[in-house]
């Protein structure tokens, strides 16, 4: 992530100039209704959670559907495009890579195999669309999986013996509850990105960007190619392609922005986060668990989840300033539902 500013006067006054501009920010957050596809989804979930899996003995051939255990390499126009390793998916389409693993259906475990895919029009590598990746993929082993139908007596039990209606009753209102919190956090992103747009003079360095850039390929790519033994030629020509897209550039520019404007607006408001209300956020998040083993065994994960917390309050105290409209779907019952809105982020916003 991008290195944090010191509180000096380019600070307060970039600062200044964003938390007047959150002054004159206006934004409409729709909502659709929940759908019964929805509603439907949820239910397949449950049905997925109390699954029964089938591995695939060697010498039999993957099926439509099952879940395929993989090695990835794939090649455009001779140099490593993708890189995965070590991975399950799910032989079913793929919007962005357009039959790689439908290629899959009939082979036998344990193989390997070349699957073409031409990249769609919507790519979002813009230099890439419309190109032919190959693949290179081993098959490692393979699985199948057996949903239990509502009636089975396990889905039954594991639903506490509700009547199918009153699940879906149940799974609605949930669904529009979890809706209500897009909202909000659709609101946040919106909010920045008006922000952004709004001040495209400001000088971002490009050495940051540099930073952000090799950050995310490594993520996304340089470990996977590590591990599959990809060259290191091969790997550093991987990490400049990557790092010179123009698309990929512009992102990461606003990522840094971001970042650095949401640094200066904490330390101008003096938000800080301590150990306890950490802690609190942890524990509301994930319930029980070793909070010790997870802020100390790990110095940098701590540091970086007290500094997501404390730009996260940044995000809501712009927010609180603009002025924001939701659109609040009826709930099952029919009344009148309120999306969720931090506390701090109640100023000129309407609900």
């Amino acid at each position: 992530a991008a290195t944090a500013v010191a509180l000096d006067d380019g600070v307060k006054r970039t600062a200044e100039r964003i938390l007047k501009l959150s002054d004159t920010v206006e934004l409409h957050i729709p909502m659709g209704l929940v759908r019964e596809a929805d509603v439907d989804a949820r239910v397949a979930t449950l049905q997925r959670q109390l699954s029964i899996t089938a591995p695939r003995s060697s010498g039999d051939q993957v099926r439509a559907g099952d879940e395929v255990h993989l090695d990835l390499l794939g090649y455009l126009g001779g140099d490593v495009f993708l890189a995965e390793t070590d991975t399950w998916y799910r032989v079913t389409p793929n919007r962005l890579l357009p039959g790689l693993f439908e290629g899959l259906v009939g082979v036998k475990v344990p193989s390997n195999r070349l699957v073409n895919v031409t990249l769609p029009a919507e790519y979002p590598v813009s230099a890439q669309a419309g190109r032919t990746v190959v693949f290179a993929v081993s098959v490692r082993s393979a699985r199948g999986r057996k949903l239990p139908a509502v009636t089975d007596p396990l889905f039954v039990a594991a639903t506490q013996n509700k009547p199918t209606a009153t699940l879906r009753a149940e799974l609605r209102k949930e669904l529009v509850v979890m809706r209500a919190q897009q909202m909000v956090e659709h609101a946040r992103l919106l909010m920045l990105r008006e922000l952004y747009v709004r001040s495209m003079g400001d000088e971002v360095p490009e050495t940051l960007v540099d930073e952000e850039l090799a950050r995310q390929w490594r993520a996304v790519q340089g470990d996977s190619q590590a591990r599959q033994g990809v060259s290191l030629d091969a790997q550093k020509k991987s990490q400049q392609g990557y790092m010179q897209d123009p698309t990929l550039r512009g992102e990461a520019r606003r990522i840094v922005w971001e970042s650095r404007a949401l640094d200066a607006v904490a330390a101008t408001l003096a938000i800080d986060i301590s150990e306890d209300e950490l802690r609190k956020t942890l524990a509301a998040m994930f319930g029980s668990v070793d909070l010790d083993g997870i802020l100390y065994r790990n110095p940098g994960l701590h540091k970086d989840l007290l500094r997501g917390l404390r730009l996260r309050r940044a995000q809501d105290a712009l927010l609180g300033r603009a002025k924001v409209s939701f659109d609040a779907p009826p709930t099952a019952a029919g009344t009148a539902f309120k999306p969720l809105v931090p506390a701090d982020a109640k100023k000129g916003s309407e609900r």
